[in-house]
Parts: C-alpha cells; sequence; structure tokens
C-alpha cells in the first residue's frame, strides 16, 4: 500500500473514537516524517 493509501485507513478507524488508535497514528505519522524527511 502506499503511504496515503494508509493514511486513509488509518483516518477511518479513527472515526471508532479511539483513544489509543488516535496515539499510534500519531506516533506513524511522526517516523514517517521522520524516515521521509
Amino acid at each position: 500500500m502506499s503511504f496515503i493509501e494508509i493514511s486513509k485507513y488509518f483516518i477511518l478507524h479513527l472515526t471508532r473514537n479511539n483513544k489509543f488508535n488516535i496515539l499510534v497514528f500519531l506516533g506513524y505519522f511522526l517516523i514517517v516524517n521522520v524516515l521521509y524527511f
């Protein structure tokens, strides 16, 4: 999957209002930013 597809996958799961998923997404996003930039 591409980065955009993975991002959409995470965003769809954030609609569950699960705080743990939000933390995982934020951590994942920060890691990707470090790796790509």
